[in-house]
This record gives C-alpha cells, sequence and structure tokens, in this order.
C-alpha cells in the first residue's frame, strides 16, 4: 500500500475508447430451402374425424381457425418440439420433428395415420417460430452461436456464459445489435441491479 515508484518500474497505460464507433461483423449465414424446425418451435395439427372426409380449413387474418365445418367434428392438436428435437402429437404420437422441414414432418403424420387406417384429412402448420439464434462476437472477431428456444435467456446470461461479469467493470462494452439499432453499455452498468 505504500510502494513508491522508482527506477526500473515498468508501467502500462491502457485506455479504452468507450465510444468509438465500429462496424458490426456478423457471421457467415449460410441460405436454406426451407426452414428446418428446431426446439421451440409450436406446431398445430387439426384432423378431421374420419365420418366427415371433406372438412377444409384455414387460418384467418387475426390467426384463428376458420372452418367450413362444425369445429365439433375436428381435432385440434397443439405441440412444442423439446430440447431432444422431439413432439407429442395425440393421435399420431412421439416424432422426431428437429432439423426437419415442414414437409417432411407431414409426410410422416401421413403415414401415420394410413398405417393406422385412418383417413390422412390433416393440416399440419408452424403456429409459433421460436427456434432463434443470437450471434455474439467478441473483439477480435471470433464469434458465438447461442441457440434461442422456449427458456428464455438474459443478457446477463450470455455475458456470463461468455467469461464477463460486474468485476469487469467499465473494462467491458457490451454492443447489443437489433434492427439496425445499436445499444451499448458496461459491464457495470449490465450488473447493476
Amino acid at each position: 500500500p505504500g510502494y513508491q515508484l522508482g527506477i526500473g518500474d515498468e508501467i502500462s497505460f491502457i485506455q479504452m475508447y468507450q465510444f468509438e464507433t465500429k462496424t458490426t461483423k456478423w457471421p457467415n449465414t449460410f441460405e436454406e430451402s426451407e426452414y428446418l424446425l428446431g426446439p421451440g418451435d409450436k406446431l398445430s395439427l387439426m384432423q378431421s374425424n374420419d365420418s366427415i372426409p371433406n372438412v377444409s380449413f384455414s387460418y384467418g387474418a387475426d390467426g384463428k381457425i376458420i372452418t367450413k365445418q362444425n369445429t365439433d367434428k375436428l381435432i385440434l392438436t397443439e405441440g412444442v418440439i423439446g430440447s431432444n428435437g422431439n413432439i407429442l402429437l395425440y393421435g399420431v404420437g412421439n416424432i422426431l420433428a428437429a432439423k426437419r422441414t415442414l414437409d417432411n414432418v407431414r409426410t410422416e403424420i401421413r403415414n401415420i395415420l394410413i398405417r393406422n387406417g385412418l383417413a390422412p384429412n390433416f393440416q399440419l402448420e408452424i403456429s409459433n417460430f421460436n427456434s432463434q439464434k443470437a450471434f455474439v462476437i467478441n473483439t477480435e472477431g471470433e464469434s458465438t452461436i447461442i441457440p434461442l428456444n422456449n427458456i428464455p435467456i438474459t443478457i446477463k446470461e450470455v455475458a456470463l456464459r461468455l467469461g464477463i461479469s460486474a468485476s469487469n467493470e467499465n473494462f467491458a462494452i457490451i454492443e447489443l445489435t437489433r434492427d439496425n439499432q445499436e445499444f451499448r453499455f458496461t459491464a457495470s452498468q449490465l450488473f447493476d441491479l
């Protein structure tokens, strides 16, 4: 505590440019021809009873189901793809849905219904898209992909996962880019109660 500088001591000074504007670098994105289902996505399956072979239904502008027959004659099932990639749908069972296209899952459901002796009169749609990803990039340009699913994750949890804590105080700056808007704050501001 009482140390005084003397000959031969080396002093280093690091200045942080907190408000320096940097361009955001995003990882390369791969073009996929169709949306791949993932954990957290919610699927809706509508089936008609075999006694009514021609039931037509669709989604209205407000997202509600519109049917041309009595809704009592329809079986509506909703399920969320779990972290293991499976989804449980009433009348169909437990099927693998993650990393597959919607058409691929429809084909499997059609085959299951035919195998069970039921008419394949159904419609399968994605009612919630929840399997999104966040890209975290450090100052060296290294990127990390953090999957977002039905379990919420906060910026604090992302920072802790990458080794940033409240002890970094003003020596770490977190930049959040969303919809071409940039938000900047220090580690002490992030972990301030």
